[in-house]
């Protein structure tokens, strides 16, 4: 008796070899164990009338089967009464659980940026997609580094392979700003006036000030007009 691999909510496919045929009228079982393999309270997954070497199909997705859990199933015959000298592993599977792109949003040009999947599943592969827009990308398995190439946007799409099959997230658009200024800017003063003669960057947000390192919350235009 040999069982193929098995995922929840498909069939369970058990082939079995008779060395003799069994009597006519007789009844296959395909019974399945607890998780730790016993049979002392086995149930009934199908059955079978057939006499010879034969497949039993059994619908697994009502039978509250445990999934990443291992079972054993096997056959039992009524006439004569006879159980397979063998039994078989079954481990229940499923696709991989639905996940989404997480990350810090919007990213800078140029500057590398971390996503990853809201959830890290065992036993998947990851394939990370640029969708659209320019950058450079370096995955890690979950998590993917992108440094965008130039500011505008770019949409980015992750999905995740087990022995089931592949779930796919929905695309995510990230807004790429600026890469920020490379030029120290220049102050002029003008009594209490300081005026930061630097042009702002294309796609600038604004300036920041500071007084003794320290961040000037309300001051965000090109003077600042020292009170005090």
């Amino acid at each position: 008796m040999q069982a193929l691999p098995v995922f929840m909510n498909l069939i369970l496919r058990v082939p079995f070899n008779l060395d003799t045929l069994a009597s006519s009228g007789n009844t296959f079982r395909l019974e399945i164990s607890d998780t730790t393999g016993s049979f002392a309270s086995p149930q009934l997954l199908a059955t079978l009338n057939s006499n010879h070497s034969d497949t039993i199909n059994a619908n697994i997705a009502f039978a509250g089967l445990f999934t990443n859990k291992t079972y054993q199933v096997r056959i039992v015959a009524n006439s004569p009464q006879d159980t397979s000298i063998n039994t078989a592993t079954v481990r229940i599977r499923t696709l991989p659980d639905n996940f989404s792109i997480a990350g810090a949003m919007p990213i800078c040009a140029g500057t590398p940026s971390k996503f990853f999947a809201s959830n890290n599943q065992s036993g998947v592969i990851y394939n990370w997609q640029l969708t659209f827009g320019n950058a450079a990308l370096n995955p890690q398995a979950d998590t993917l580094f992108v440094t965008p190439s130039t500011a505008g946007s770019i949409s980015l799409s992750l999905a995740a392979t087990n022995v089931c099959g592949t779930v796919t997230s929905s695309r995510v658009g990230i807004t790429v700003l600026p890469p920020p200024p490379t030029a120290k800017p220049s102050l002029t003063k003008r009594g209490r006036w300081l005026d930061a003669t630097n042009p702002l960057p294309v796609g600038g947000s604004g300036y920041r000030w500071y007084r003794n390192d320290t961040l000037i919350s309300s001051a965000t235009a090109s003077s600042y007009y020292a009170s005090s």
